[in-house]
């Protein structure tokens, strides 16, 4: 950016505009002569304001370490070989490392004010939920090998029951 304290008059600025321009626009590797008082100041960050937002983002990173979260969902960037990961897969290790620990204790703490019978349980695989399509379809693998009922889905997609599902073929509803 061209800077001047100087007083320019209207027609003489606008040459020293089409001026510059025209060095900058043929790329010529030519010296600029500035007027008295001119001066060219590169528009860029200061080393010192670059500096801070370093600063910032390591302490985006440290606070993300400290706490177990993925950079990228407080605003920071993905490092290393997590970059090439998929969205689901850092859902799974924020669940993984440092949910699961939290939701243990809090799942222990409920259930000891519960009767003996009874305890509390969080559903962690509701968190991390792969698209519709793709939790629809293993759920039907699920049925068709016979490891998982149509009334246990239908849990874990949060519907209500429907007596006797289990008894249809396939878990068809009549």
């Amino acid at each position: 950016m061209l800077e001047s304290e100087q007083d320019i008059k209207r027609e003489a600025a606008q040459r020293l505009k089409a001026e510059w321009k025209e060095l900058l626009a043929n790329r010529r590797r030519d010296i600029a002569v500035l007027g008295n008082g001119a001066r060219l100041r590169p528009i860029a960050i200061a080393p010192d304001e670059a500096q801070f937002l370093g600063t910032l983002e390591a302490n985006v990173a440290t606070i993300c370490r400290f706490y177990g979260v993925p950079p990228e969902m407080m605003g920071g960037k993905t490092a290393g070989h997590e970059a090439y990961t998929s969205p689901e897969m850092r859902g799974t290790d924020l669940l993984t490392w440092t949910l699961r620990p939290w939701l243990y204790r809090v799942e222990r703490a409920v259930s000891g004010l519960l009767p003996r019978t009874q305890r509390a349980r969080f559903n962690p695989c509701g968190m991390v939920r792969a698209t519709l399509l793709d939790r629809y379809t293993a759920h039907k693998l699920g049925i068709e090998a016979g490891w998982l009922l149509p009334s246990e889905v239908r849990e874990l997609e949060d519907r209500p029951p429907i007596a006797g599902i289990d008894d249809r073929p396939e878990g068809v509803v009549a």
